[in-house]
This record gives structure tokens, sequence and C-alpha cells, in this order.
């Protein structure tokens, strides 16, 4: 049974903890941050995999194709001064009747050749900017209990520990297999 742990933002102003000058190999590391494109797919897939989620480029590729086609998911990627990614977050709007608009960060993504570069930083502001023109008032970040240097990172952003939980899943049957 695995464990998750809920993580909750209520916007804080980022602006107030100003991040020091990224630096990579002793010179400034240049980032811009855009929508995914299709070149980035392989890299993506590499990232996942990075830590632990392994799947096909070619699954990988069409769902997201179907993704950005929902208005209320977003992609957002870090790329270098060579235009290639070197990060990236996904992120879901929440409706929920009982509770306020949320945005679900479903992931934060960063190649292991740049940790430490304030990549992830920036690209939680990014997606604060995402969730506040959507209408999102709070973050909600779901974490494996075991990813403790990611909690550290959510605390050290600003992210509270709301909740432990335990998630259940199964497979939606198909109509002939059902009594």
């Amino acid at each position: 049974m695995q464990q998750i742990l809920v993580i909750l933002l209520i916007f804080p102003n980022l602006s107030e903890k100003e991040p020091k000058e990224a630096r990579k190999k002793g010179g400034k590391l240049d980032i811009q941050f855009r929508d995914i494109k299709k070149q980035d797919i392989e890299k993506m897939v590499q990232m996942s995999a990075e830590v632990g989620y392994k799947i096909r480029y070619e699954k990988f590729s069409e769902r997201i194709s179907e993704l950005i086609k929902n208005s209320n998911i977003g992609v957002i990627a870090a790329a270098n001064e060579e235009n290639k990614i070197v990060g990236w977050v996904q992120l879901e709007i929440s409706n929920f009747i009982f509770s306020d608009k949320a945005c679900n960060i479903l992931g934060v993504f960063i190649d292991k050749n740049y940790r430490g570069n304030q990549i992830g930083r920036k690209l939680i502001e990014k997606a604060q900017e995402w969730a506040r023109e959507k209408g999102c008032i709070s973050f909600k970040i779901s974490s494996d209990i075991t990813r403790i240097d990611s909690h550290a990172f959510y605390k050290h952003m600003g992210f509270k520990h709301i909740k432990t939980e335990q998630i259940f899943g199964r497979r939606v049957e198909k109509e002939d297999q059902q009594d």
C-alpha cells in the first residue's frame, strides 16, 4: 500500500525569497520558460525515468498530445541557452464541490545534471503564475512518503504538510467483464 504526503501552499509571496544567481560550471545559467515541444518528449521521458517513472516514448507522446488539448492541464518547460529542455512541471486544476479551486502540481522534473540551479524554484514560480491566471487560490502537491529530499524542497518553497493519506486504485473494467 502506497502512502502519499500531501503538501498545500496558499500563494506565498515568492519574490520575498530572492534566489541566489544560478550558476552552472562557473557561468550564468540562462533558463527560458516555454510550452513543451515535440522535440522535448525524449528528454522528458528520460527525466521521468530518473525518478522512477518508466514509460515508452510513444505512450508518453500520445498522452502529452491529449493533455495539452485540455485547458485545465498545464505543462511548463524550462529550457537552457540551446533551447534544450532541462526541467518541466505538470499542473492540473481541481474543481471540487467541497473546496476552493486549486492547482495540483502533478510532477516537477529537473534533469539530474541541472539540479541545484534554482530551476525547480523558478518552475514553481511559473506554475503559480499559471494557477493565478486560471483563478486558483492554492497549490497542492502529493509526494511519495519516501521522497525526503523533495519534501525538504517543497517546505523550503513555502508548502505546508497538511495530511498523509493512503491511495487506493483499481482498473476500470470493460463492460463484458462485469457480472
